[in-house]
């Protein structure tokens, strides 16, 4: 821990999250050997972070809805826990921090939600808005920034009934 810790002192934030996000793919890949999941948008990320650099870097990005953690990561849900006990209770599959480069303990289970059918991403606000009910708050506001109306409720209703 003390050599990673060395090491991540001597890089900048983005080479931290890039070395974080290493340790992400091993356990995204680590899902899918196990059909956990199959892509990664279908994920739900936990991360430790031991080392205090790290997760203030973590921590620090920001959460715009652009730049958040789970769109670095590609997945659909990524959320920073207190303990490796709390990343193994919240997921199927682990990265130890013994086995990570970056010495964070990594781990991935299903995404909660619905699947957004713009964006793929997982979330629980797909439907919230009932003139586009297929789409995530996300979506939403970028569909109506670029003036798209809703299909007509009679296409939805067959397009429904097709699935």
């Amino acid at each position: 821990a003390e050599a990673v810790a060395g090491q991540l002192a001597a890089v900048g934030p983005w080479d931290t999250v890039r070395l974080v996000r290493d340790d992400v793919n091993k356990a995204l890949e680590l899902a899918r050997s196990e059909k956990r999941i199959g892509a990664s948008l279908e994920a739900a990320v936990f991360i430790h972070a031991p080392n205090a650099s790290v997760a203030e870097v973590l921590a620090a990005l920001p959460r715009d809805g652009v730049n958040d953690l789970r769109y670095i990561m590609l997945a659909s849900q990524v959320q920073l826990v207190e303990s490796p006990g709390a990343v193994e209770k919240a997921s199927a599959c682990v990265v130890a921090a013994a086995e990570s480069d970056s010495g964070c303990t990594v781990g991935v289970a299903p995404a909660q939600g619905t699947k957004c059918e713009r964006c793929w991403n997982f979330c629980d606000s797909v439907g919230a808005d009932d003139r586009h009910p297929t789409i995530c708050h996300r979506c939403v506001d970028a569909v109506d920034k670029m003036g798209m109306e809703p299909p007509p409720k009679a296409a939805q209703a067959s397009e429904a009934v097709a699935k």
